[in-house]
């Protein structure tokens, strides 16, 4: 008989009991596998212990951490009286593998069981909406939060911001915000990404002016989103003292921030300074490399940009898409269509045809090298949206390739792309006529402009396409403003150059002379920033006047010299004339050219 120290008879544990806590124990230390676990797990079902809500709690964390959803699910139905702790590991470990719709009805299970959330729940509840932008049920939530006592939570509330910024809500957000009486770095940084996320770039700007008069110490996230802000702002001199924050406070080795930098200084027209971060850098990943390229091609720096490119082959470094869209860019403007095809042969050809944005840019490169044929392979090929069927219209009609330029377009109708998806910038034209004697003119006056690349628009009529003056307004009288505005394709780039022409024809004013000041473009559009461009005319389109012709060309592009300019990607047309022309019964055939 085993005796204990007080001379009394030991009570020797049972097996059962030794098997209990040695399973215990292996809770607390951990599992090496996923078989492991179900062994344990089994074990746990043996011993009678599978109502424990502690140890059932423990079972679901390591079930999710090993990205078994199912078994976690399995476990949580088999429980008799599940608890908030279950609850909240069971949503925690749906949120955190992305099964947020699952989250939100496991949510939704513990209120109807009347189990009231924690503090612990809610923001994992709120994270769920915000990813699936379920913005009913987190007003439901925002309620309970407020009813619970728990709007004093900075978590809570901090979850609260993300659910409404994230939902498109800023108005909301802000106010959370703005009443809450502690504010986290991660407060902050939630309502920036938000301005962020919705377009608001001054807000962001003025947020983080803010959160740098508070004392707070910004994190390489926060500096990354105010860089960001700055880049599309153009906001150089802000920019310029975060550079100099970052490098004070010892953060320069920081590859995100290195990269916003690079990004920051070449989307404000900086690329010395870019070239001088990038340069310096100990690590680059592809997204610096490609961030080099992208600001060197936006820039007009075509041969840089693709002379990066190929250094960034030879050191080894894979480029991804959006490295070989800038690249191509690139050529294009350079008429390297060799070059473009290198470029794109370091990827799969299933990433290209996969790939809308690359496949279009492709594309076009062929159509404005004249390689009709090859674009035309690259269509066949590729996955389509509107931007693609409109790309390979576009550059039949450049290289004259008419006739299957308007079969294809009746193509695209057939299928049901609404052809007008492309058409989606508004171009507005102001033309001022001199108040010089006999200054007006009856003439037809049609306006092609272009866009440093050299693409370009023509309107053969600007009074027909666009007038806005009236019906029985008088068009280019000595001293008009006149007025026109109408929609077309989309230039990749800001308006830089015009060509203005009067037709000589004679009107009442006897004469085919006219005298034009300026020529204002304005281009908005829903993916792009608004853009205006003035050129200044003062000249005399005449025949009898100097300088003896009719037409005014002006060229105010940056790095335009050796760009040679080509055709304009298409006429202007009402919509309505080109669906009358698709719908002539033309058949149409593959690509047959000359």
């Amino acid at each position: 008989m085993v005796m204990s120290l007080a001379g009394t008879p030991a009570v020797r544990p049972s097996i059962s009991v030794i098997k209990a806590l040695e399973l215990k124990s292996c809770f607390h230390i951990g599992f090496r596998s996923f078989e492991h676990l179900k062994q344990a797990h089994a074990r746990l079902l043996r011993l009678g212990l599978s109502q424990e809500n502690h140890l059932l709690d423990t079972l679901l964390g390591y079930y999710t951490q090993f990205g078994n959803t199912h078994y976690s699910k399995f476990v949580f139905n088999q429980t008799n009286k599940p608890n908030i702790f279950l609850f909240n590991t069971m949503i925690k470990g749906l949120v955190s593998n992305d099964l947020f719709d699952e989250a939100i009805k496991y949510y939704q299970s513990m209120r109807s069981k009347s189990i009231f959330p924690n503090r612990f729940t809610l923001p994992l509840a709120l994270k769920a909406c915000a990813r699936i932008f379920d913005y009913r049920s987190g007003l439901k939530i925002h309620s309970l939060v407020v009813k619970l006592g728990f709007d004093k939570n900075v978590y809570v509330n901090t979850s609260l911001v993300s659910m409404y910024s994230k939902c498109g809500n800023i108005y909301d957000a802000r106010k959370v915000f703005d009443n809450m009486q502690e504010k986290a770095l991660v407060s902050w940084n939630v309502i920036i990404s938000g301005y962020y996320d919705v377009g608001k770039f001054s807000e962001v700007l003025s947020l983080s002016r803010g959160f740098l008069r508070n004392g707070l110490k910004p994190d390489g996230f926060t500096l990354a989103m105010i860089l960001c802000a700055c880049a599309e702002l153009g906001a150089l001199e802000f920019g310029e003292w975060i550079h100099r924050y970052i490098n004070v406070n010892g953060l320069g080795i920081d590859l995100v921030l290195n990269t916003s930098l690079i990004n920051m200084y070449a989307r404000c027209g900086c690329m010395e300074k870019a070239r001088g971060i990038f340069d310096q850098m100990l690590e680059k990943d592809v997204v610096a490399w490609t961030s080099m390229i992208q600001g060197y091609e936006a820039n007009g720096f075509a041969k840089e940009a693709i002379g990066m490119f190929f250094e960034m082959e030879r050191e080894n470094v894979k480029p991804d898409c959006n490295a070989v869209v800038a690249v191509v860019h690139a050529c294009t403007r350079l008429g390297a269509m060799n070059l473009g095809e290198r470029a794109i042969n370091s990827l799969k050809w299933e990433e290209v045809v996969t790939n809308l944005p690359l496949g279009t840019t492709i594309i076009d490169m062929y159509a404005k090298c004249g390689n009709s044929n090859s674009a035309w392979k690259v269509f066949k090929e590729m996955e389509r949206d509107v931007v693609v069927w409109n790309a390979t219209i576009s550059g039949l009609f450049m290289n004259g390739h008419t006739k299957v330029a308007f079969g294809l377009f009746a193509q695209m109708v057939k299928f049901g792309f609404q052809p007008m998806d492309d058409y989606d910038c508004v171009y507005t034209v102001y033309v001022r006529t001199s108040k010089a004697i006999r200054g007006g003119t009856d003439a037809i006056i049609s306006l092609t402009f272009y866009d440093d690349t050299g693409n370009g628009i023509r309107i053969k009529n600007l009074e027909s396409w666009g007038g806005l003056m009236g019906p029985d307004h008088d068009y280019y009288e000595r001293g008009n403003l006149d007025i026109f505005s109408g929609r077309g394709p989309c230039l990749s780039r800001p308006v830089c150059s015009m060509e203005l022409a009067s037709d000589g024809s004679v009107g009442h004013h006897g004469t085919a002379r006219w005298y034009c000041n300026y020529v204002e473009v304005t281009t908005t559009g829903p993916h792009i920033q608004c853009a205006q461009q003035l050129f200044t005319v003062e000249q005399w389109l005449s025949t009898d006047k100097s300088p003896y012709q009719l037409f005014a060309i002006r060229d105010n592009c940056e790095h335009s010299d050796g760009v040679k300019r080509r055709r304009p990607s298409n006429t202007i047309l009402p919509v309505e004339t080109l669906l009358a022309v698709a719908s002539d019964p033309l058949e149409f055939e593959p690509l047959k050219l000359d």
